[in-house]
């Protein structure tokens, strides 16, 4: 199993808890993969409060991020001659990355 199976397998064995995802998004950092801050992008705003004044360029970040991932495969696919956009599942759909995420720890969702 290479670093990277087993960094994903932990990430997957443990749902709950932000430190495998940390680990990963720092590996994917370190090789150059922009997926890294997407990832730790995601993790602060499911931490942080409704009311947070970072919240708005935290969320701003995440949409221009998965936007710019979107755009990357499309590229890449055209170069591979692969008609389309990118497989179903490869990207967020636009509802999950404007959908405000689970409520912050000891926080209850807004209404």
């Amino acid at each position: 199993m290479t670093d990277l199976e087993a960094l994903h397998r932990a990430v997957l064995e443990h749902p709950d808890d932000d430190t495998p995802r940390l680990v990963y998004a720092d590996w994917l950092e370190e090789h150059g993969d922009p997926r890294g801050e997407f990832i730790r992008v995601q993790c602060e705003l499911a931490r942080m409060g409704y009311d947070d004044p970072r919240r708005p360029d935290f969320e701003k970040r995440q949409r221009e991020l998965a936007k710019k991932r979107k755009k990357e495969e499309k590229l890449k696919r055209k170069a591979e001659g692969k008609p389309g956009d990118a497989s179903p599942g490869d990207e967020p759909e636009a509802s999950d990355v404007d959908a405000p995420p689970a409520a912050p720890a000891g926080g209850e969702a807004a209404d």
